[in-house]
């Protein structure tokens, strides 16, 4: 069973329904990734983030998206965030250590675990992932949004070997939490932060 099967059988179980809608949900996110494509190339101000606010032809990068998806404003906003991570997002994103995503201002709305080798010890590095596809490195344990820090400030569900779900009991921001490898990861991303509330 490949990884991405077996991430279905986590979210669906036996429930053919929900399969069949996960699978056409992870299609609408193909076709939103090729509308990405045919946006206007973003042209920023400055490096200064978030990059949203700093894009010159933002209103001319908004207006094809609404044409595009016929004003679903939550398609656009999305649609735009990622083009700008795609154009720029590489370059800003490598040394970022702040709370919030350094194209589109928001918070983090997934932890990613990816190994890491220090000399002798191998283990797991926490990257916060915004759903534009920015990734930096955050921190174990701390809430992204309240500052909350410590695994006693946190509920913890365990949905699956590699996928977990953590609640900041001070704020009661979740946040999901994966090991990194699995295949399609954007579109997982997506589907975990509309799954989870």
């Amino acid at each position: 069973m490949s990884r991405a099967a077996g991430f279905l059988d986590t979210i669906c179980g036996d429930d053919e329904e929900c399969m069949e809608r996960v699978k056409n949900f992870l299609s609408y996110l193909d076709e939103l990734e090729r509308l990405v494509k045919k946006l206007p190339k973003p042209e920023l101000l400055d490096y200064s983030p978030p990059l949203t606010e700093r894009v010159k032809n933002l209103s001319q990068i908004r207006e094809k998206a609404a044409e595009i998806t016929r004003g679903d404003e939550d398609a656009v906003d999305y649609l735009v965030r990622r083009r700008i991570f795609i154009e720029h997002g590489a370059r800003i994103q490598k040394n970022w250590t702040g709370d919030t995503c350094p194209v589109c201002g928001l918070h983090p709305t997934l932890i990613l675990y990816k190994p890491s080798e220090t000399g002798l010890f191998s283990g797991h590095r926490p990257y916060y992932r915004c759903v534009c596809g920015s990734e930096w490195r955050g921190w174990e344990w701390r809430c992204p949004k309240c500052g909350g820090e410590g695994r006693r400030n946190f509920e913890t569900l365990i949905i699956a070997s590699s996928i977990e779900s953590r609640r900041c009991i001070g704020c009661k921001y979740v946040i999901p939490t994966l090991e990194h490898g699995l295949l399609e990861l954007h579109k997982i991303h997506l589907l975990l932060t509309l799954l989870l509330p």
